[in-house]
């Protein structure tokens, strides 16, 4: 029994020749935006996590001021106005109101990156 095998490869030069050089390769630096991960609430004291960061209500985080922390989200102030970022995505429960035995219908709205 055969089994007919198809082989692809890339031309292979030897680096022991004259004039070899080290095929050319392409660095991709990807920035990832950080995202709000946590908010600790202690007392009067409000910090948030965002990256591998704390930072409290009055610090600038990349060119943005963070004017108000809440449970849920912080508020930015950046050259436009306000910017808000959640610390998850919002989610709203719209009850039934003709049928009292219905389980609550979710409805996420996605969360976009800031």
């Amino acid at each position: 029994m055969s089994i007919p095998v198809t082989l692809y490869s890339a031309e292979l030069s030897d680096p022991t020749r004259p004039g070899w050089r080290p095929p050319q390769t392409e660095t991709v630096a990807i920035k990832a935006t950080p995202k709000l991960t946590a908010i600790m609430l202690r007392g009067t004291e409000k910090s948030a996590l965002i990256g591998e960061r704390y930072y409290r209500q009055g610090d600038v985080f990349q060119g943005k001021r963070i004017v108000r922390i809440e449970f849920d989200h912080i508020q930015l102030k950046t050259e436009n106005g306000l910017e808000i970022m959640t610390l998850a995505p919002r989610v709203q429960l719209n009850r039934p109101t003709s049928h009292k035995n219905q389980q609550p219908q979710v409805n996420k709205t996605k969360a976009t990156p800031q």
